[in-house]
């Protein structure tokens, strides 16, 4: 990377990780998602039971719920699939399965399809040279340092290209960017701008974007009509990322690959390059234990198995072997395959099984009663001080006693009305939206101000202000309340729940959950309304834990720079830690007023 992008990095994440000063991109946000839109699935995947295809609803029981009491999982929904049939679609807590989700790195098994596709039309080879396509854009010296890479070194993750996701938020022109950076061809090295390279090569070669390349060629032969892809700021499909598409719309393209790019009789990926996609082109080596890699489909190790991998536990996983596919969404502190995920997943479904068994009508109705369990998941326990690698704001718990007349607590009387301000030196950088969706989408919050809540007959709202902007939502108290709000220009679908509770000392509290619908983020509150000191805690998940690992990968990456390497080493990690911490779990002093 040259010394601005450096520079401009090493500025952001200073803006990022100071906790005085409200937070702002370098440059303006550009994601213009629309609102999702709550409508039937189209061409839907047929329904049958288990037993069926061959599997055992017992062991699918089973697998379940060593999802939900797997304390270092926060699974959001898991679909299972046999020979392109939903078998068992398990929601955990309030999650929608119509809602559009983001896939994050994901997204990036489905550009590989569309390079498949040019291919096939003649437009483009896994040999093509990337001087080839972007001579227009490339001056001498990056002519020259990129001579040799092909679109091959793309799709493996082989470039070594220096320009990666941090520099990323800090440029205007991505492509300019990336090939102003270095290159060191040669092993696995993952980097999200190879798969942006790609949606531009896409874009280059048939003037239209990635998606709107796919929509003929994939999404409307499956029947898939509600997606979206965010661009950068130079108007290109982000390619690696920024697709939000519905968990089965994701199964399709699951199927699609495990019948290798067959769909109703019609070849929509070439198989002879699904055959190299999906099976192992390159090694990872330390980078996962369970997969190596293909053209941008992971694959596994120890199985003949595929996998589309988005970060925090958005995953596609196909068992050749079984027939079995698994869509799962989570929101866990999870990069790569590092959770439990994946090693009970094989567990249960990487060997083959029987093409059907008998009705096992006890064991078939164990399992609906479980998947119709999991969906009351989300009630309270408190929120510990000092948030561990994985807590939950809300579990099972005795259900308060409300009156008929009034189905809200009685607490609500003593808030309506009240508003709580602040002149804590840390609140403006303190924001309702999760600070890795601020971070990724480079959409920043104002800064809080006040929270304040009404009463209005049967229902309870809260008013949470910022420097900027004031968003109203409606709190739930046993069921999450939804509501749409906009930060910034982007439109965000949310679900709050609340509850009232006290802490060992006796202190009032209102704890809210508030789930942003479409992505894998919660934001929790803790409000401490009572006595003399009333406060506001913060917390998100996935947040610190995730955050950090990720920041000691960009301060690794940045080391390696000759210009300010030897000072980033003297950084500590415990110090990275701390900062963390205070920018993902702020505490700010409030001031009660009627």
């Amino acid at each position: 990377m040259g010394i601005n992008t450096i520079s401009n990095t090493l500025t952001l994440l200073g803006r990022i990780f100071d906790t005085q000063k409200a937070r702002k991109p370098i440059h303006p946000d550009t994601s213009m998602k629309p609102a999702y839109r709550p409508v039937p699935i189209h061409q839907p995947l047929p329904r049958v039971s288990p037993e069926e295809v061959g599997l055992d609803s017992e062991k699918i029981t089973a697998f379940l719920k060593e999802l939900r009491d797997d304390e270092t999982l926060n699974m959001q929904s898991v679909l299972i699939l046999k020979n392109g049939k939903i078998v068992t679609e398990a929601i955990f807590g309030d999650t929608d399965p119509l809602i559009w989700k983001q896939t994050f790195s994901a997204a990036k098994s489905i550009t590989a399809l569309a390079i498949g596709m040019l291919c096939d039309e003649g437009k483009l080879s896994l040999d093509t040279k990337l001087t080839d396509v972007f001579e227009r854009r490339l001056t001498p010296i990056a002519k020259f340092s990129i001579k040799d890479l092909t679109v091959r070194h793309l799709l493996t993750m082989t470039t070594g290209a220096s320009f990666n996701e941090a520099a990323m938020l800090t440029e205007w022109d991505w492509v300019k960017g990336y090939f102003a950076g270095t290159f060191t061809p040669g092993e696995f090295s993952y980097n999200s701008l190879n798969s942006y390279i790609l949606s531009a090569i896409v874009q280059e070669k048939t003037g239209e974007r990635l998606s709107e390349y796919l929509t003929p060629r994939l999404f409307a032969p499956l029947g898939i009509d509600e997606f979206y892809w965010e661009t950068c700021p130079m108007g290109i499909d982000k390619g690696g990322w920024g697709l939000y598409m519905r968990p089965e719309d994701m199964a399709k393209i699951g199927v699609l690959v495990m019948e290798n790019g067959m769909w109703k009789g019609k070849q929509l990926i070439p198989h002879a390059y699904l055959e190299m996609a999906a099976h192992t082109q390159t090694t990872t080596k330390t980078v996962s234990k369970l997969y190596d890699y293909g053209y941008h489909i992971w694959t596994g190790k120890n199985r003949d198995s595929f996998l589309f991998n988005g970060m925090l536990g958005q995953n596609v996983l196909g068992f050749r072997e079984s027939g079995v596919i698994l869509v799962s969404n989570a929101g866990n502190d999870e990069i790569f395959q590092s959770s439990n995920y994946f090693t009970t997943a094989e567990r249960y479904f990487s060997e083959k099984h029987a093409d059907t068994l008998p009705r096992n009508e006890e064991a078939f109705k164990n399992l609906q009663d479980l998947i119709s369990r999991l969906k009351d998941l989300p009630t309270a326990v408190p929120i510990p001080a000092i948030p561990p690698r994985r807590w939950h704001l809300f579990r099972k718990a005795p259900p308060t006693a409300l009156s008929v007349a009034d189905p809200l607590p009685p607490e609500c009387n003593l808030l309506s009305g009240v508003r709580f301000e602040t002149d804590d030196p840390h609140a403006p950088t303190v924001s309702l939206l999760p600070l890795i969706l601020q971070v990724v989408q480079n959409n920043y919050g104002s800064g809080f101000k006040s929270l304040s809540f009404l009463k209005n007959g049967s229902s309870f709202y809260m008013t949470y202000a910022e420097e900027s902007a004031s968003y109203l939502l409606p709190i739930g108290f046993g069921t999450p309340a939804p509501t749409d709000i906009r930060i910034g220009d982007v439109p965000y679908h949310v679900k709050t729940l609340g509850q009232f509770v006290k802490d060992e000392d006796g202190r009032p509290i209102l704890k809210i959950r508030i789930s942003f619908s479409e992505t894998p983020l919660t934001r929790y509150l803790k409000l401490y309304y009572g006595g003399i000191a009333p406060q506001l805690k913060q917390y998100e998940q996935p947040g610190g834990d995730f955050v950090f690992t990720k920041i000691i990968g960009v301060k690794h990456a940045l080391a390696l720079s000759p210009i300010i390497g030897g000072t980033l080493d003297k950084i500590d990690n415990d110090y990275v830690r701390y900062r963390v911490n205070k920018a993902f779990a702020p505490v700010i002093r409030v001031n009660k007023s009627e």
